[in-house]
């Protein structure tokens, strides 16, 4: 009754030692002290992580073993956390949403608004103290760190496989249950995670946000930026332990380990003959064929390679993505900015085997002849 009484009066007895706030109740006080003291005296004991509430343990808990009591009442999607429905329903009513001024993209609260504009302003708060990488969110950062610590505190029931981070067992588990809960609006195709289901997306758009800063082509993947990037940076990962040879991608490096072996696995249907690796059996085929797959959607013209067709498309959009740092000049092939370049840096790589006069461009060398 006491209790009860205090929400008439406004009364609030039970003070902060640390910072002085003031609670109704005993308890109130008690879980918020443990902002100050860091007290976590709730155990998970699937993954044995710490929490400071309760109730924040209990939500936890739900992500283990896959309940989700919470339903929204008007498409149905299921939550294991009461605060993440209502974020959720404010995506069906007129509510106030915030817009990025930059992208214009709008979000359903001004926290994840503030989160969002870190992809903009390049701001990266969040320190790894043993590597100093740094990252937008905390939580990126706490998965992070359990790579220099080898802490895999997340387990699969299934197969007893170890994770740093839910999100990745998550992923993982939906191989046991075939679970694809991700799927394209537009061809239907089903995905278990989310990263791959964007990136497929973007087939359908031809969305390319990840651009090099170098030469300014754009790819639809980060994975197919970082390995072009390796182009430039002359950095080749990838080693064949029996020659020594290096590549820029592993594939690469998969199709020349065969070359060792003699293995020629990729045999073509129309005329017999086997290659070591598929994309030798690809090119074969055009040939083979002679048919042209790809279709330019400006004029019909078609051609054999998908790098032939996009050359082309760019006579049409008078795309000219690559530049010359020295002069400026673009140009629409970055072999053609190769050969200019040359201009500039007084490179001769074609020599003639006859007089030993040489050339800054292959055409020049053969006219020579």
């Amino acid at each position: 009754l006491r209790a009860h009484k205090m929400t008439h009066s406004g009364e609030k007895p039970f003070e902060c030692e640390y910072c002085h706030a003031k609670f109704k109740y005993s308890d109130s006080l008690r879980k918020h002290i443990r902002s100050h003291t860091g007290e976590k005296p709730y155990e998970c004991h699937f993954c044995k992580k710490k929490f400071k509430q309760k109730t924040s343990l209990t939500g936890h808990i739900r992500n283990h073993i896959g309940e989700k009591p919470f339903e929204c009442e008007i498409c149905k999607t299921k939550f294991s956390v009461k605060n993440a429905l209502k974020v959720h329903q404010k995506t069906h009513t007129d509510g106030k949403l915030y817009e990025c001024e930059i992208c214009k993209v709008k979000l359903i609260s001004k926290a994840i608004l503030k989160t969002h504009t870190r992809i903009h302003s390049g701001v990266k708060p969040f320190e790894c103290e043993i590597c100093k990488f740094k990252f937008n969110y905390k939580s990126d950062l706490n998965s992070h760190i359990r790579i220099h610590t080898g802490d895999k505190p997340f387990d699969c029931e299934f197969c007893k496989a170890k994770f740093p981070s839910s999100s990745s067992l998550n992923d993982h588990q939906r191989i046991h249950t075939g679970e694809k809960p991700f799927e394209c609006q537009f061809c239907e195709a089903k995905f278990s995670n989310r990263s791959n289901f964007i990136a497929h997306k973007r087939i359908h758009s031809a969305e390319k946000p990840f651009e090099c800063d170098v030469c300014k082509v754009k790819f639809k993947t980060k994975p197919y930026l970082k390995s072009h990037m390796r182009i430039h940076s002359g950095e080749k990962l990838f080693e064949c332990k029996l020659c020594e040879s290096k590549f820029y991608v592993k594939s690469a490096l998969t199709d020349h380990i065969q070359t060792h072996n003699g293995e020629k696995s990729f045999e073509c249907e129309l005329c017999d003959i086997k290659f070591s690796n598929q994309s030798n059996l690809l090119e074969h085929k055009t040939f083979c064929t002679e048919e042209k797959l790809f279709e330019c959607v400006f004029c019909k013209a078609k051609f054999k390679f998908k790098s032939a067709l996009i050359g082309h498309i760019r006579i049409h959009t008078e795309e000219k993505p690559f530049e010359c740092n020295f002069c400026k000049v673009k140009f629409r092939h970055q072999s053609t900015l190769l050969t200019h370049k040359r201009i500039h840096t007084g490179e001769k790589p074609f020599e003639c085997k006859l007089c030993g006069t040489k050339f800054g461009d292959r055409s020049n060398l053969l006219e020579h002849k």
